[in-house]
């Protein structure tokens, strides 16, 4: 799975899922996105998914999907829309546009050669939205089919390979302290993860990230909460309070809880990097409330010391990528 590579980290049909609370936040923008969500790519996949076995672990790999690591695959996201920067040529076709105060950047791509990897390609459509508000600045990226093709051998860069499809929408927003994710990725091929190659799973995400205030600095806790899934594993609600990565620990977070619910169990993991720090990354597990062992699904997103969360950081790939610019 591409996100675990990301990380750095090891790890009867039920109903189908339920749209993410709104508790974290709230505000038309917000709602128009769930509402959004509700018929967007994610809710299909995960409604195509048993809920996951958390007494198992393969079943608690859903924990790995904390509030950090989905600021990761945001920032993957958002670095896949950083061709909104390419300037018209025969591959990509770029319109540039301004709608209502909104400036919009529209890409089309057939088959184009990958810009950062040897015969990497490229096809699909993908849509930058951003705009300035009062409080801050709102952006969102919809990607439709985005295709990336690898053909390097697995293991031979630590990269992903092979094929990858990215369908939904990431909507960062400035004032709310906000990043909501509507998104599935996944595809064909081999990835290396803990020095093996393994095969893609596909990857559903229905998650809602916030922040302790839009300018809080790096190493502030992160929180989210939201339905997610992945292939052969299942699916789950899962919520994580108080996420905390800083330096001091690079292979696991320092603090915070990360809670998951699925088919009437509850799995818990408690970071614990501040005090017990540990390589490879692992943290006090907890099942139906009860000690169960540790768990390698604690590992901090890259290892890298304290992850900036404000989501206007993410917004600075596109600065040139403007109507004015």
């Amino acid at each position: 799975m591409a996100l675990l590579l990301l990380l750095g980290c090891g790890g009867a049909q039920s109903p189908a899922p339920q749209p993410a609370p709104t508790e974290i936040g709230a505000s038309d923008a917000l709602r128009e996105e769930e509402r959004r969500a509700d018929q967007g790519p994610a809710a299909t996949a995960l409604a195509e998914m048993a809920e996951a076995d958390l007494t198992t672990e393969e079943g608690r790999e859903v924990l790995s999907l904390s509030a950090a690591s989905t600021l990761a695959v945001t920032t993957m996201v958002m670095v896949i829309g950083g061709v909104t920067e390419t300037p018209p040529n025969d591959c990509y076709a770029i319109e540039r546009s301004e709608r209502d105060g909104t400036q919009v950047v529209d890409v089309r791509a057939d088959d184009c050669p990958g810009r950062q990897a040897d015969g990497q390609r490229s096809s699909g459509h993908l849509t930058l939205e951003s705009r300035e508000t009062e409080c801050g600045e709102w952006a969102a990226l919809t990607l439709r089919s985005w295709t990336t093709s690898d053909p390097r051998p697995c293991g031979e860069t630590g990269s992903p390979t092979g094929t990858r499809v990215y369908d939904g929408r990431v909507v960062a927003d400035g004032c709310q302290g906000l990043i909501t994710v509507d998104l599935v990725f996944g595809g064909e091929g081999l990835e290396k993860i803990d020095d093996e190659c393994r095969p893609v799973r596909r990857t559903a995400m229905r998650y809602r990230l916030s922040h302790r205030g839009k300018d809080a600095p790096p190493g502030s806790p992160m929180s989210g909460e939201g339905e997610v899934g992945i292939g052969g594993v299942g699916r789950a609600f899962v919520e994580t309070i108080d996420e905390t990565i800083d330096r001091e620990c690079r292979t696991e977070a320092a603090s915070g809880v990360t809670r998951a619910r699925a088919a009437g169990h509850v799995a818990e993991v408690r970071y614990d990097g501040a005090t017990d720090c540990s390589d490879p990354g692992s943290a006090p597990l907890f099942l139906d409330g009860e000690p169960a062992g540790t768990t390698e699904h604690a590992c901090a997103a890259g290892g890298s010391g304290p992850v900036p969360f404000a989501p206007l950081l993410l917004l600075l790939v596109f600065r040139r990528s403007r109507v004015d610019g």
